[in-house]
């Protein structure tokens, strides 16, 4: 046989001889046979399937899922971590897979460490997923027999989570169906939840649907307490006002320092020293007189002077209010002032 010249490859000796490119050739159809003909295990087949699942739900990929599915695969088993494919499907917020997961037979009422489906489409958030997607998710979950009662391990319920998340339209959807009333482990009801996220439109809506603000939870804490330790302005300002809050708003906001009230005549008005009535409304224990008054724009002088059927012009109706209003009065006429005139009250006795 002759060489070429200048061959520097060993192959290229051998390039002519057909037992050579025989044994390559058969070589390759060796091993391509050998890919072909491998047999994956039971446990392989089903792990590359739950892989396969995962990664199309993630990306949304409906016509892998339906490969997946086609193939024979178990709709309610695992597929990663314990979380089943409709799991996995609403807390991404893929409509359409879970549209075709729940018409394949997944088990809407499913759960993880006792966090359903439901719950689950509840609490994904809008970065993840636009809430008129999971709202679709919802919706289609309770109309195939989602319960809505339903408590996880914390005794939260999906209204509560969707409190939490700031869905107010699924709150709406949801409030009807729910227990209003039920509270969680730690004694917070869904109006509770809302607030310690700060959900103002979440948190106005279920006030206006009477959810109890009032109750303590299990740290004495009251919703308005979580808004003022969280200093969340705005939600404290949607609650209604307490009556103690309003009496003492209203003095503080009239009263004016010394200097202030007398700089006033400098002007020809007179000063209300509307403090001064305070204390003698406080005096006789009645307190919640002082909002009207401050309505009406009393002044001192006025007051001093009034009688009992300015009082009812006033709108005070009932006659012990009015009795003990003009008895206070009479009893600041009747002796004339003297430091020693005001009562020392001692630190035995009882506020009566």
């Amino acid at each position: 046989m002759a060489y070429r010249p200048d061959s520097d490859s060993d192959s290229d000796c051998f390039s002519d001889d057909p037992d050579y490119e025989y044994f390559k050739t058969r070589t390759r159809q060796i091993a391509n046979q050998n890919k072909s003909t491998q047999v994956l295990s039971e446990a392989d087949r089903k792990e590359q399937e739950c892989q396969q699942l995962y990664k199309s739900i993630c990306n949304g990929d409906i016509a892998a899922v339906q490969q997946v599915l086609h193939s024979g695969y178990d709709i309610n088993s695992p597929v990663y971590d314990n979380w089943t494919s409709i799991q996995l499907a609403v807390s991404f917020g893929k409509y359409e897979i879970t549209e075709l997961l729940v018409a394949s037979g997944a088990n809407v009422n499913s759960d993880r460490d006792g966090y359903t489906a439901l719950m689950m489409a509840c609490n994904c958030p809008s970065q993840t997923s636009p809430y008129s997607d999971t709202m679709k998710i919802i919706k289609l979950l309770v109309e195939k027999g989602a319960n809505v009662k339903s408590i996880n391990h914390k005794r939260m319920t999906a209204l509560m989570l969707a409190a939490s998340n700031g869905h107010l339209v699924a709150v709406k959807y949801l409030l009807p169906l729910s227990n209003k009333d039920a509270v969680d482990n730690q004694g917070w009801n869904a109006l509770y939840w809302a607030v310690s996220t700060n959900q103002i439109e979440t948190v106005s809506y279920l006030l206006e649907q009477n959810l109890d603000y009032s109750k303590p939870d299990v740290r004495n804490n009251t919703a308005i307490d979580i808004a003022k330790n969280s200093n969340l302005i705005q939600i404290l300002e949607l609650f209604p006002k307490e009556k103690e809050d309003v009496i003492f708003s209203t003095i503080q906001d009239r009263a004016l320092a010394f200097e202030e009230s007398f700089s006033l005549w400098k002007t020809g008005k007179r000063p209300q020293f509307f403090v001064d009535i305070c204390n003698m409304l406080y005096g006789i224990m009645s307190e919640p007189l002082i909002e009207l008054l401050a309505k009406k724009n009393i002044t001192l002088s006025e007051f001093l002077s009034i009688t009992d059927a300015d009082l009812q012009n006033l709108g005070v109706k009932l006659p012990y209010q009015r009795a003990k209003i003009l008895g206070v009065i009479y009893k600041f006429h009747k002796y004339p002032y003297h430091p020693k005139s005001l009562y020392v009250m001692p630190l035995t006795e009882k506020y009566r």
